[in-house]
């Protein structure tokens, strides 16, 4: 925009000068968050980075977890301003109240133009303390991954699950779903949700391009031993493909039961690793392979198909945004389907690469993150 001054000068004579004004209005953003770990915390550190530094007042309010990568001042610019506030994944009625409690009272200090929340807990006790308040603060919520599609709790819980989520919706606010099988999901079950789609980005600059390690395969798989990941399908995979010429990786670590059954199979559990450690073993991978029940649009898959490495997973919500079936990887719908088509990419090294430079390419296009912001800004400023 610009505004026009008209200056007299000697002779009579006028003179037009224009200034430009910078219409880019810097905003006050607070990003909360329970599930700080794993790809939201990849997510999050990158947003609230690129926004620091674009001028915005960041705020970062987030729970420990025991996959939060340390220490935070390395992955977290010093220009965001961090806020802990203990949330417990698990319904807690004693703690969701005094973190509630904590929420409402930081919200109130701090003012913000924005609130942005990550995951299912922070999207429901955010979202009741800014109605508390009774400001009207634009609030939307990035749920990645709906809590009621865990399919390790009963249908009862996972009808609960989906009534809390209702309840939230009423309080208002906007649902950011990170892909579009994700945002469909929402629209069906979620009547009164206003919903949008933001598709998850990383910094494509941080992957290491796929290595070549020789002759010997590595299949593996990241992320929290847990139910979510389905370790026992994993075990079960690596024991029905076992070769001496092929190792399995699972690069994190858990206390789910299922990491017996991973060692049982002869699959390495790398334990956790730092952040830069992890990409370094990412890039090892000749195929990735994901068994998860449910997703929300998995960082760690994206990262994968931005190294080169073609992808072998299960056909659920996430994925099947990802990958495209037969182009970049495979969409498997049963465990005999997955074994199928890692047969298929173990036996032809001329598919897995091209498989592999397609995901490449693809995704070094799709997953810009400057893109990722520049949208969450327009969002921000209701465009």
């Amino acid at each position: 925009m610009g505004i026009i001054f008209v200056i007299p000068v000697a002779g009579n004579k006028l003179v037009w000068i224009c200034f430009f004004i910078n219409e880019r209005i810097m905003k006050k953003i607070l990003y909360i968050t329970e599930a700080f770990g794993s790809g939201v915390f990849v997510l999050m550190a990158n947003s609230s980075n690129m926004l620091a530094s674009r001028g915005h007042e960041v705020h970062l309010c987030y729970s420990l977890r025991w996959d939060t990568f340390h220490p935070l001042e390395k992955y977290i610019d010093p220009r965001v301003t961090l806020h802990h506030i203990p949330m417990v994944r698990n319904m807690n009625p004693q703690a969701d109240i005094r973190a509630l409690m904590q929420l409402t009272k930081l919200i109130k200090q701090l003012k913000p133009d924005v609130i942005h929340l990550y995951s299912s807990k922070a999207g429901f006790l955010g979202r009741l303390a800014s109605r508390l308040i009774g400001k009207k603060i634009p609030v939307f919520y990035s749920p990645q991954g709906l809590a009621f599609l865990q399919q390790n709790f009963s249908r009862m819980q996972r009808g609960a699950f989906l009534a809390l989520e209702n309840l939230a919706s009423l309080a208002g606010g906007t649902l950011v779903a990170s892909c579009q099988s994700e945002k469909d999901m929402i629209r069906r079950s979620l009547p009164f949700a206003k919903v949008i789609l933001i598709e998850n980005a990383i910094d494509v600059g941080e992957v290491n391009k796929r290595q070549n390690n020789g002759n010997k395969l590595c299949l593996g798989t990241t992320g929290r031993i847990k139910a979510q990941k389905d370790p026992v399908a994993f075990a079960q995979l690596a024991k029905s493909l076992a070769d001496k010429n092929i190792s399995f990786v699972w690069i994190g670590d858990g206390d789910h039961p299922g990491k017996a059954s991973l060692l049982d199979a002869g699959v390495e559990v790398t334990g956790l690793l730092s952040r830069e450690d992890y990409l370094n073993r990412l890039a090892d991978f000749d195929i990735y392979i994901q068994t998860s029940l449910w997703e929300g649009m998995p960082i760690a898959m994206m990262e994968a198909l931005i190294a080169g490495i073609p992808a072998v997973v299960t056909d659920v919500i996430g994925n099947r945004d990802i990958v495209d079936h037969g182009e970049t990887g495979f969409l498997a719908k049963n465990l005999e389907e997955m074994a199928s088509y890692l047969s298929r990419l173990i036996e032809d090294t001329n598919l897995r690469k091209q498989m592999g430079n397609l995901a490449r390419q693809r995704s070094l296009q799709r997953f810009l993150f400057e893109h990722f912001v520049d949208k969450l800004l327009k969002t921000y400023n209701g465009e």
